[in-house]
């Protein structure tokens, strides 16, 4: 049981998202990867999403409600 919930839930997320590693999913949503280890790159990202209007925070508040959703069924 538990095991197909998070099948449910990984194949979602790819399938919204692009993928499940971070990479994956930058690349998808934002069109290029940018490396947030990088101080250069981190600052980068931050301007790209605000310039494009595009915040990673949506994924992050998408996630936890469709986490929300299938734990309440």
């Amino acid at each position: 049981m538990a095991r197909n919930r998070f099948n449910e839930f990984r194949d979602w997320f790819i399938g919204e998202f692009g993928g499940a590693a971070c990479r994956d999913v930058q690349t998808k949503q934002l069109g290029r990867y940018f490396n947030l280890t990088s101080d250069e790159e981190r600052n980068k990202f931050y301007a790209f999403q605000k310039k494009a209007g595009v915040d990673c925070n949506l994924i992050t508040t998408r996630t936890a409600v469709k986490l929300g959703q299938m734990l309440s069924t």
